[in-house]
């Protein structure tokens, strides 16, 4: 039997699709962080910095809402309440971004690559572990710890007596 995801889905091509899906939103969320930086830096004149917080900021959400609603819908249920699941896709993003950063100007200063070699790698490396943190992090499933049901019940040491089905008490063979 074919590892499967809860759409019934082989796993392999469910997250090969969603791998796809990421990479798309991800680059749409690119245009609009240069959107934003553009209008608001001609618009009302802000110095770079906040600039670039509010853009970050705009592309992360936008990034946030299509993925929970397109590329990881049908993990959504098991990953936790909407605010839960985007502030740990803030802290995935975060983490890619600082990733990027480090890698690439290690590249730059200990194998003295050229920034945009050096930020192109890094930035190919922190999308693999963007995408990895954001689906095994944000929409992982939550984690349940078997507990008995009431009182030990005679005859089941380890917790209350299973109960029958209506099919099972119906006496159906």
């Amino acid at each position: 039997m074919r590892n499967q995801d809860r759409g019934g889905e082989p796993a392999l091509r469910a997250e090969a699709k969603r791998f796809v899906s990421f990479l798309v939103v991800g680059g749409s969320s690119t245009i609009l962080n240069l959107a934003v930086v553009t209008l608001i830096s001609i618009l009302l004149g802000w110095p770079y910095i906040p600039t670039a917080l509010v853009a970050y900021e705009a592309g992360i959400l936008y990034s946030f809402v299509l993925m929970d609603t397109l590329t990881f819908r049908s993990l959504t249920g098991a990953a936790g309440g909407w605010v839960a699941r985007c502030a740990r896709f803030h802290s995935a993003y975060i983490v890619g971004v600082a990733l990027t950063l480090l890698l690439a100007e290690g590249f730059q200063v200990l194998l003295r690559w050229q920034e945009v070699v050096a930020h192109a790698l890094a930035l190919a490396i922190a999308t693999v572990v963007n995408f990895t943190s954001i689906r095994f992090w944000t929409y992982r499933g939550r984690r349940h710890v078997a507990r008995p049901a009431g009182p030990p019940a005679p005859g089941h040491p380890g917790g209350a007596a299973p109960r029958a089905t209506e099919w099972q008490r119906s006496g159906a063979p």
